[in-house]
C-alpha cells in the first residue's frame, strides 16, 4: 500500500491506497475459495461462444441452398439446426452468467465483510488524522456566501459494536 501523505488543501493525512498489484492479489484471495465456480462459469461461457460459432456455417448453408435453387424441403435441416444452436447457446449463456453472477455476489459479500471488519477496527485517532468527511460540491455548505453548518457535537470515539452494527442505529448527535 502506498504511504499516507498530507493533502495539499487541508493538510489532513490520507488513508492508505492499495497499489494495482496489491488490488489484483486481493482479488485473487477473494476468488480463491470459489475458483471451481469461477472455472465452471467461464468454461460454460466459452462453450456457449463455441456453440454460437455454428450460426455462420448454418446460415451459409441456407444461402447456398437458396442460391442453388434447390427445393424448400432442403432448408428444413439447416433451419432446425439453427434453432437448436440458438436454444443451446441461450441456455448455456444463461447458465454461465448465473454462475458468474453467483461468484460475484459471493466475492462482494466477502469483500464487504473484510471492509467492515477493518473499518471497525481502525483506530479513531487514525480517522481523525484523515480529516472530516467533505460535503459534495453542490452542497449548500460549499456555496459561497452561505452560512457554514456548525459541527455536530458527536462522540469522537468508536461506537460500541452492538450499536454500530445495527443498520438503524443513530448517533446521539445534536447540531
Amino acid at each position: 500500500m502506498t504511504t499516507p501523505s498530507p493533502t495539499a488543501d487541508t493538510g489532513a493525512e490520507l488513508l492508505p491506497i492499495a497499489t494495482p498489484a496489491r488490488t489484483r492479489a486481493a482479488l485473487r484471495t477473494l476468488i480463491r475459495p470459489d475458483r471451481g465456480l469461477a472455472l465452471t462459469g467461464l468454461g460454460i461461457l466459452v462453450a456457449a461462444t463455441a456453440v454460437g460459432l455454428l450460426v455462420q456455417p448454418l446460415l451459409g448453408r441456407i444461402v447456398d441452398i437458396v442460391a442453388d435453387g434447390r427445393p424448400a424441403g432442403d432448408l428444413a435441416l439447416p433451419v432446425v439446426l439453427l434453432v437448436a444452436v440458438a436454444v443451446v447457446q441461450g441456455l448455456t449463456t444463461t447458465l454461465g452468467l448465473t454462475r458468474i453472477a453467483r461468484l460475484g455476489e459471493t466475492v462482494l459479500a466477502r469483500l464487504r465483510e473484510r471492509f467492515v471488519e477493518r473499518a471497525l477496527n481502525l483506530p479513531a485517532d487514525r480517522l481523525e488524522r484523515a480529516g472530516p468527511a467533505t460535503s459534495p460540491p453542490a452542497s449548500p455548505a460549499t456555496s459561497p456566501g452561505s452560512p457554514k453548518p456548525s459541527a455536530p457535537r458527536c462522540p469522537r470515539w468508536p461506537a460500541p459494536s452492538s450499536r454500530s452494527s445495527s443498520p438503524s442505529a443513530r448517533w446521539p448527535c445534536s447540531t
